[in-house]
């Protein structure tokens, strides 16, 4: 089965407005071959992080939630220093 994105329309725009990227480029990261994914312990919720490259060969951050069938996209940024320095700790060979 497919996955569904969702996301909060009035989020999505903040987001757009403060990081230049939109919630409807995320699934990009989500399907990422070479995306790294950690489990969130911000909240008690199970929230994912997945650190991925985008069509701009920059480190991309996406967290979300996963709900039965559904992706609901939280956040869409450019990835931190740390998550860059974890990101290429988890990709060595």
């Amino acid at each position: 089965m497919k996955k569904v994105f969702e996301w909060d329309e009035n989020k999505r725009l903040r987001n757009l407005a403060k990081h230049g990227l939109d919630f409807e480029d995320g699934a990009k990261i989500y399907f990422c071959a070479l995306k790294v994914t950690f489990a969130s312990r911000i909240t008690t919720e199970s929230r994912f992080l997945d650190l991925g490259y985008g069509d701009s060969n920059e480190l991309l951050c996406l967290v979300y939630v996963v709900r039965l069938n559904c992706i609901r996209i939280i956040s869409f940024r450019k990835a931190s220093r740390k998550e860059r320095k974890n990101y290429g700790h988890r990709t060595r060979f």
